[in-house]
């Protein structure tokens, strides 16, 4: 079962009650003049990042990404390109359904989300 917050944000594309703009295509919020740091910082959702091994958005871009949204997760899907949904579709959706089924694990030594409190007990 999806969690009531995730499936609000997921279907309304709204957290916490503020409206973010979801619909900007992945190609248009890697580029730097078009959405910064700042803008991702603001988005305050739990946000899903992945890529292939080898895909053509580099490392250093997801994980800049990554980086900037500050309630994101990172996942990189192991012997697969830019088209990781169609080359391991069911290795993906366990990642993805997950993530929009549960809620985030309290991790046993956070770094990076140190001071989140997501809620969870």
């Amino acid at each position: 079962m999806v969690p009531e917050s995730g499936l609000r944000c997921f279907l309304s594309h709204k957290c916490n009650d503020e409206a973010h703009d979801l619909a900007v295509p992945l190609e248009t919020a890697l580029r730097p003049s078009k959405v910064t740091s700042d803008d991702l910082a603001g988005v305050a959702c739990r946000t899903l990042v992945m890529l292939g091994d080898d895909d053509e958005v580099t490392f250093e871009r997801a994980v800049s990404l990554y980086r900037a949204l500050p309630n994101a997760e990172l996942a990189v899907i192991p012997g697969t390109s830019h088209g990781l949904l169609v080359e391991r579709p069911g290795f993906c959706n366990t990642i993805i359904l997950d993530f929009l089924c549960n809620e985030p694990v309290p991790t046993f030594a956070p770094i990076r989300r140190a001071g989140i409190n997501w809620g969870v007990r």
